[in-house]
């Protein structure tokens, strides 16, 4: 027994001594000439007898592993030169990590998923992930570049509104620095607000959702934006035909300060204001534009602590003049349309050890759309013969406090909460007293990861809504688990399971610039829209010696959809606008994703393709029948290429493949009585969404040029055609006896053979941007 208890005591003594050896590296990945952070850069630990841990850099830039003496370390990103280095009690001291760029010019970074450590339910891409995807106008962007994922789809050409898994493109959030923002389009979804400058990584979510994440049911894509050289000033000045950029970054004072500040304009404004009034005929002008104001000032108060404030303001006007009292017709009119946004934020984050990180933030957001329509007659006594004024908004004052705890290299806990006030104002009519309506939210959450084996985890989190609305209060439960398994060191499966909450609704009125988001709250009448996930994954590195391959499988089940009930696609202006909302509506969407990509330091190459159905049901609509989603494409194929011809010269080349979308198609004509009392054949219309526009398909190609200017400063010219063989793409389509575009307008088809036209908007459009850097030589 003697010998027993000091056999014991001697095992005990020498694990003290081995965990007296052990070493808790912890730090920061920084850019060395910038000392921005690099989210996502991966971390390798060998010990002496071969056994590996892994980990990427979390959203701050920052890892934590545990290591012993004698160990060797290894950081590695895209575009930086390796760092390696032996594990010491000296480096248990070092907070920051610094990372050289590479000197000789390496292959370009294609859009894909990141796919260094499976574990992760995000696809990641990086700011200059999307600079090189040929785009109208030549200028980045970073819908655009999201598009290109399987999964992800436009609701129409050109479009920023994402359709994700079949969901409304109001179930998307989009956050930046970790704030919601309401309003991410311009140009009726031309153009999206983000300004690729301003960002350093983009995470992208279509399941796996973390808990501390809430308030959409669809996607979540969380934009973390750059903090500004620590070092020198750097300024980019980019012009097209269509937008103009300028930003400038970075220190302020001795570097403890540093900057980023981001403006763009539309350059149309003018011209097109131009163009329309040289046409006295009509004696009209019209003018579009639209600018935004990005700025992050970021205050590093030591290796532990950072303080960030950010703005950003954006604003789309469309503005229409016709007549005058020197007109013929002494008849003056003037419609102003103007919709955008608002976000204040402070963010603090401080480690308070090396396993114990927390950050605050508190934000405001004020979303806003007014519309107002003169009409003057100067025939008149009383020349004031209409003067309206419409608006709807969205503000919202948000509070969040996030902890993270490390126990181990392979257990972690999150906890935190978000409070948060919105007020809704969906219609307000000629300044009279609107319907106002102010919510409350409080979400506090958990989540617990854990790694096992190897190459497992396990990830279990529960988010806690309390919602109230006046009177109508509501408590729920937010679930969700993820589970993974190392196959091997190539091969993952993973299977999550999910069931998320969305207490706002969103109705916009399609196929006009400015699309018109009116968001209103769940209430007794609109319930909150609730979804169930299922999604299974398979990964495979390596692939053939050279491929990667992501396989998804997901089922998708909601209740309480929203949308307009049939004759009806506008909500703006209208106080009796719930009469046109079909509620308890339910949306299915089942479909596998696939994702194949090759890069090699010549060339990079990818295949996303996205198998789905998606059929929505409403008691009110199509006689309670289910139909396709208005925005279903069961097939769709996105095939990307790039290469660097040389050391000055890219070729970018995307096609694109998708299912025409649905509609409702005429199936017949009817006698139906006119206002003076006449009959007339009007269309009779069939199941709602019961044919197809013809597929649609189209091949975009891009070049970038590098050169020095004289004076010694970078320069990029960018050149692009969209497509390059002028498919003529269904937009939408009309039933006439013409193949004239009057189809709005009452028409009586008694006696004429109708027809199905199309509508065709994007022929082949070649496009250039030029670029210059500012104090900065290569």
């Amino acid at each position: 027994m003697v010998k027993i208890l000091l056999s014991c005591l001697l095992l005990g003594v020498c694990s003290l001594s081995v965990a007296q050896k052990e070493i808790l590296l912890s730090g920061t990945i920084k850019d060395s000439s910038t000392y921005e952070v690099l989210i996502g850069a991966h971390i390798s630990l060998t010990s002496p007898t071969g056994k590996q841990k892994n980990t990427i850099s979390n959203i701050q830039g920052h890892f934590r592993l545990t290591a012993t003496n004698g160990d060797s370390l290894k950081i590695t990103f895209i575009g930086y030169e390796p760092k390696k280095l032996v594990v010491n009690k000296i480096l248990e001291e070092k907070n920051s990590y610094l990372l050289e760029q590479q000197t000789e010019y390496l292959d370009v970074v294609s859009v894909q998923g990141n796919n260094q450590n499976a574990q992760h339910n995000f696809q990641r891409l990086r700011g200059r992930d999307i600079q090189l995807n040929p785009v109208i106008g030549s200028v980045p962007d970073v819908i655009k570049s999201i598009e290109q994922l399987p999964g992800f789809t436009a609701q129409n050409e050109a479009s920023s509104h994402l359709i994700v898994r079949g969901s409304l493109s109001g179930q998307n959030q989009y956050r930046i620095d970790g704030i919601p923002l309401t309003y991410v389009h311009h140009l009726g979804g031309f153009f999206s607000v983000f300004n690729p400058e301003m960002i350093n990584t983009i995470d992208i979510y279509k399941s796996g959702f973390p808990s501390r994440y809430g308030g959409k049911v669809s996607s979540l894509i969380n934009i973390t934006q750059k903090e500004g050289n620590t070092k020198d000033h750097k300024s980019k000045l980019t012009l097209s035909p269509l937008i103009s950029s300028f930003t400038l970054n970075g220190p302020l004072g001795q570097g403890d300060w540093t900057y980023f500040l981001s403006l763009r304009k539309t350059l149309i404004d003018p011209l097109m204001a131009g163009v329309s009034s040289l046409s006295r005929a009509n004696d009209f002008t019209v003018s579009y534009g639209f600018h935004d104001v990005n700025s992050k000032v970021t205050y590093h108060v030591n290796d532990q602590s950072t303080l960030s404030f950010i703005v950003y303001h954006g604003d789309d006007y469309l503005n229409h003049w016709s007549g005058g009292e020197d007109s013929p017709s002494k008849i003056k009119s003037r419609m102003q349309t103007v919709w955008g946004n608002w976000m204040i934020g402070s963010k603090w984050q401080h480690y308070l050890s090396k396993r114990f990180y927390t950050d605050i933030c508190l934000s405001y957001t004020h979303y806003r759309l007014k519309y107002k329509n003169q009409y003057y007659d100067y025939n008149q006594a009383d020349s004031a013969l209409i003067n309206n004024r419409y608006s709807s908004s969205l503000s919202e004052i948000r509070a969040q406090n996030h902890y993270e705890y490390s126990l181990d290299d392979n257990i972690s806990i999150f906890i935190g909460g978000e409070l948060y006030q919105r007020s809704f104002s969906p219609n307000q009519i000629n300044n009279a007293e609107g319907e106002f309506i102010s919510t409350s939210h409080f979400e506090p959450y958990a989540e617990f990861n854990t790694e096992f084996l190897k190459h497992s985890f396990i990830t279990a989190g529960v988010r806690y809504y309390y919602y109230q609305n006046n009177d109508y209060k509501r408590t729920d439960w937010s679930p969700r688990f993820t589970v993974g398994f190392g196959l091997s060191d190539k091969q993952h499966l993973k299977i999550n399971l999910e069931r998320l909450y969305q207490y706002d609704h969103m109705l916009f009125t399609t196929g006009f610039i400015a699309n018109n988001e009116i968001w209103f709250p769940a209430d007794q009448e609109f319930s909150p829209t609730q979804m169930a996930q299922f999604s299974l994954s398979y990964v495979q590195k390596d692939l053939l010696g050279f491929l990667n391959l992501d396989i998804t499988a997901y089922s998708r089940n909601s209740t309480n959809v929203l949308t307009y009930k049939d004759g009806y696609n506008n909500l703006f202006g209208d106080p009796n606008w719930r009469n046109k909302v079909a509620s308890n509506g339910t949306a299915s969407s089942t479909g596998i994703e696939l994702l194949l990509d090759k890069k090699t330091n010549s060339y990079s190459a990818q295949l996303a393709y996205t198998l789905s159905q998606t059929v929505y049901k409403f008691p009110e609509v199509n006689d309670g029948f289910q139909y396709p989603f208005e925005f279903d494409r069961p097939h769709m194929m996105n095939l990307s290429f790039s290469k660097p011809l040389s050391d000055k010269l890219d070729l970018s080349i995307a096609w694109t493949y998708q299912t025409g979308l649905p509609f409702t198609p005429a199936i017949g004509k009817r006698l139906s009585p006119s206002v003076n009392g006449e009959f007339k054949e009007v269309l009779m219309y069939g199941e709602r969404n019961s044919a197809r526009l013809r597929d649609y398909h189209r091949l975009d190609a891009g070049l970038t040029y590098r050169k020095l200017s004289k004076k010694g400063r970078p320069v990029e010219w960018r050149f692009s055609i969209y497509n390059v063989y002028n498919r003529l793409n269904s937009y939408t389509n009309f039933y006439h006896y013409t193949d004239s575009d009057q189809y709005l307008f009452d028409l009586d088809f008694n006696g004429k053979s109708i027809n199905l036209y199309q509508k065709t908007f994007f022929p082949i459009i070649p496009s250039f941007s030029y670029t210059i850097y500012f104090d900065q030589h290569k």
